[in-house]
């Protein structure tokens, strides 16, 4: 004796030896909606030899629903590629606030990252301090970084304010291995690394 049931999106079948029964019936959280991209960093390595890496996670704001703000969600989407000659496809991973609760303490450490001093033409540099020097200075100390550098790049793009003007703005910050940027990105990876998985929440 077999008796079915309609329901709105499947039908469920009570059957002797078919046990569970439902067919068409499997209930599945909503897919998040993406609303904006909210910023992204990046590592790349600079090892001598090929390839390199480059790791770029990408922030987004989404919500389980249609209305931005109704159930937020954050989505990270990390892509791994290994660039260069020997090189292979980019591999790719997700995280979200929902499964990762270290997601949003670890870009809220953003905020207090030490900002990038703006230097004038014609404003003396800090007293030992490397920077770009006249087109030989590059040259020279480029020489000499082919032999012993074997650090990395690292970039954070982040949304922002302007407190004066009340007014969005964004922000971009770079800097090599040693700087606040190398330190908070090297620091958000490790942090992030147990979350990573490859199902797409989106």
């Amino acid at each position: 004796m077999r008796v079915i049931i309609g329901v709105a999106l499947g039908v469920c079948a009570l059957a002797l030896g078919f046990p569970g029964g439902c067919l068409g019936g499997t209930a599945h959280a909503d897919p998040l909606q993406v609303f904006e991209v909210w910023g992204t960093f990046k590592a790349v390595s600079s090892a001598i030899v090929s390839p390199h890496t480059t790791d770029t996670v990408k922030i987004e704001r989404a919500a389980t629903g249609l209305v931005p703000g109704s159930s937020e969600v954050w989505v990270a989407e990390r892509t791994t590629a290994n660039e260069g000659p020997l090189g292979s496809a980019p591999i790719h991973q997700w995280a979200d606030s929902r499964s990762c609760p270290s997601l949003i303490p670890t870009l809220g450490g953003l905020a207090a990252l030490e900002p990038v001093s703006i230097q004038p033409p014609g404003l003396a540099w800090p007293v030992g301090m490397e920077h770009s020097g006249t087109p030989r200075e590059e040259r020279l100390r480029g020489e000499r970084d082919a032999v012993v550098y074997d650090g990395g790049d690292y970039e954070i793009e982040a949304r922002g304010h302007w407190a004066s003007a009340r007014m969005e703005g964004s922000v971009i910050l770079r800097g090599g291995a040693g700087t606040p940027a190398a330190t908070w990105v090297k620091s958000a990876l490790k942090a992030l690394a147990p979350c990573w998985s490859s199902k797409s929440p989106i």
